[in-house]
């Protein structure tokens, strides 16, 4: 990877990193203000981030999967990293196919959906009408049966972006002593 596509890819992932975080501190505001609506929109917005970063990283089967490699190994991202699951997203960029499913399976139960709830559990269960819980002590999501635990994911976010930024300005020194 050429020095400006990586420049390219790191401010890309600063900026992804930025829109992630933004969205996070509005869900949590949303929380605070029993604004049920923007907590989901929120989320939704931080997990559409979070997997422009992932897909940044770990691009979908292209030819560009070895300079993503580069773009891993300037930012020291490990292979294990939580922002490289794309799953949670993936249940509500795809609800519609998910809510038919339901829908076929769940035809009598009542449809309870974005369920916001304090404490333990696992919110309404899918067979009770719930799709889409969250648990917010420890930030949890259910869907349907699959738990995911947000925080960790915030976390290599943050991490990601001051790596991003590290990355950048090692970058631009570079630049700045090969011209002189």
């Amino acid at each position: 990877m050429n020095a400006r596509l990586l420049e390219l890819f790191l401010i890309e992932t600063d900026l992804q990193c930025d829109f992630a975080l933004m969205a996070w501190n509005d869900a949590e505001e949303g929380v605070k203000g029993g604004n049920n609506d923007r907590v989901w929109y929120s989320l939704q917005a931080f997990l559409i981030a979070a997997a422009n970063v992932s897909k940044l990283l770990w691009p979908p089967a292209s030819s560009s999967t070895a300079q993503r490699c580069r773009l891993r190994d300037a930012l020291n991202i490990e292979e294990s990293s939580p922002l490289r699951s794309r799953d949670l997203r993936n249940c509500f960029e795809h609800f519609e196919e998910r809510l038919e499913t339901w829908a076929r399976a769940h035809s009598h139960a009542p449809f309870v959906d974005r369920n916001i709830f304090v404490g333990g559990g696992r919110g309404i269960a899918p067979q009770d009408g719930g799709l889409r819980n969250l648990e917010v002590v420890s930030w949890t999501v259910t869907f349907r049966d699959e738990r995911y635990c947000l925080p960790p994911i915030v976390a290599a976010v943050r991490d990601l972006r001051s790596r991003a930024r590290l990355a950048l300005a090692r970058l631009e020194d570079e630049v700045s002593g090969q011209s002189h």
